[in-house]
């Protein structure tokens, strides 16, 4: 399990982004988990990517939170698929303005999916998950909250002897979530290296 002073830093991560994001392969969506002023911040996410001259070429790219696994990329063809949130710069301002618009009607408790407006053919949607004002987005972290993470009851087999059935449930969250994190991880470290050479080659030309 991660330390504490690990799970520390994740949280204020998480605070800092201002929302909680998750992929879901199987129900090929994105979720973002936060406030109202929370899920405003990755309107604000958008538009300052967009902002940054950088970012102009195609496959241009920034990663986001503490696992490094949310992908913004400059794309001629708009989209959410299971490697990035994509598109041109105008496309992904396009994105922020309807993050913005479907947030302010939208009410604490509302699932809101944003897909056709964006891209009628997108492999993935978007999800924003919209909670109650001053809503903790790292609350929704199932590494940081293992007891309480939205996974089966483990009723299969006993407890082994010292053990609950709670604690075994809780290490089985760990389990799962971390080896999916630990995956998506790897991934951005191994991207942002590619990148960072990328750009030191360029320099040097």
């Amino acid at each position: 399990m991660p330390s504490e002073a690990t799970n520390q830093a994740t949280v204020l991560e998480w605070r800092k982004l201002g929302f909680y994001y998750d992929r879901d392969d199987q129900a090929k969506v994105w979720r973002l988990t936060g406030s109202r002023a929370g899920l405003l911040r990755f309107r604000d996410t958008l538009m300052a990517y967009v902002a940054d001259p950088r970012n102009a070429s195609p496959s241009e790219h920034e990663h986001y939170g503490p696992y490094g696994y949310l992908e913004v990329m400059t794309w001629p063809e708009p989209g959410f698929d299971g490697h990035s949130i994509r598109g041109s710069l105008e496309h992904l301002a396009r994105l922020a303005g309807l993050i913005e618009s479907k947030i302010a009607l939208a009410c604490p408790g509302s699932h809101v999916l944003i897909r056709d407006e964006f891209a009628t053919d997108s492999p993935y949607a978007l999800v924003l998950d919209l909670r109650e004002d001053g809503f903790d987005p790292a609350a929704a972290d199932c590494l940081l909250n293992a007891e309480d993470a939205c996974f089966p009851k483990v009723e299969d087999s006993p407890p082994t002897t010292g053990e609950t059935t709670g604690e075994k449930a809780a290490q089985l969250a760990v389990d799962l979530c971390g080896a999916r994190r630990k995956q998506d991880i790897d991934l951005a470290e191994e991207d942002g290296t590619k990148r960072t050479q990328r750009r030191v080659f360029l320099h040097q030309d």
